[in-house]
């Protein structure tokens, strides 16, 4: 029995199972040691399309549970940092904790963080126009480095 009829014979569901597998440890070898099935047959099952489809789904989605992750630990540090201007740092004094005006040097720090942060947002939203006003800006550009003379367009120099 040659290697595409055990390919072949492979169930959609172990076929998913097998580019799953080899997502999340990325070892052809490794799926084939824990399948029982020959790396050779595996090397050429990669080579078929949905293989490559089902590869770039799992990192679309691993990629919005990634961005989910992060976005939920932005929120948590950006409480901690309202909360810690509004209300200070907590210290110990004399033995109990005590909350004291955020340092200036700290506050300074925060401040320009936010403004870089802030201002690196705001160039992303120009970015968000549309496919077409993005091709007519860049022909736009383009023709500004070119001039026309008798009907014929030349670069600028």
């Amino acid at each position: 029995m040659g290697s595409l009829s055990i390919i072949n014979k492979l169930a959609e569901v172990d076929k998913l199972d097998i580019a799953r597998r080899y997502f999340l440890c990325g070892s052809m070898a490794q799926v084939g040691r824990e399948l029982g099935v020959r790396y050779d047959d595996l090397l050429q099952l990669a080579k078929e399309e949905w293989f490559t489809e089902e590869l770039r789904a799992l990192e679309r989605e691993a990629n919005a549970l990634l961005k989910v992750k992060l976005t939920c630990l932005m929120d948590k540090t950006l409480s901690a940092i309202e909360d810690r201007l509004e209300h200070g740092d907590t210290i110990m004094a004399d033995g109990r904790m005590v909350k004291i005006p955020i340092i200036a040097r700290d506050l300074a720090n925060l401040a320009k963080i936010v403004f870089e942060k802030k201002r690196e947002l705001a160039d992303m939203e120009v970015g968000f126009a549309s496919p077409e006003a993005n091709r007519l800006a860049a022909l736009a550009a383009s023709l500004k480095a070119k001039e026309v003379y008798d009907g014929e367009i030349v670069e600028r120099s």
